[in-house]
């Protein structure tokens, strides 16, 4: 209901295509949203540590060293906020979670149409140079702690 409200649909709950008024053409935003206990990663913590240090058992340690709680994404600029859960989980009260994430969505919906396309491409150019260049300098700094 709220993508329909603006013109535009969630992708994948990760992604938001948002309707240009002054063009009628769509333009691709990246938003990401994230539920406040989920855990994003390409990997998991056992594919991790098993490739890592060869021991599936050391997913704990990889789980820490990922950073892939909502807390750690929104702090390196990859996740943009995290939707609050029911108390218990979102499973706990699946109907009260999907009324918070449709209201976050239409949220950030109504926050972009503000913006310029102008300036919604530069934000998003520049969020996604800001990604690469952390995992640039951080490689550096992080394969010791790696071993």
């Amino acid at each position: 209901q709220a993508a329909k409200k603006h013109g535009s649909k969630p992708i994948q709950g990760c992604e938001v295509y948002v309707t240009d008024d002054h063009t009628k053409r769509g333009k691709r935003h990246h938003l990401t949203l994230m539920a406040e206990n989920a855990v994003y990663s390409v990997a998991s913590p056992e594919g991790c540590a098993a490739i890592l240090w060869g021991d599936a058992a050391r997913a704990p340690e990889a789980a820490e060293r990922l950073k892939l709680t909502s807390a750690d994404l929104i702090g390196f600029g990859i996740v943009d906020r995290a939707i609050e859960e029911p108390l218990g989980g979102a499973h706990r009260d699946a109907p009260a979670f999907i009324a918070r994430v449709l209201d976050a969505v239409d949220g950030e919906l109504s926050a972009l149409e503000s913006l310029k396309p102008d300036e919604l491409r530069e934000a998003r150019r520049a969020r996604f140079r800001r990604i690469g260049a952390w995992e640039q300098t951080a490689q550096a700094r992080l394969a010791p702690a790696l071993t």
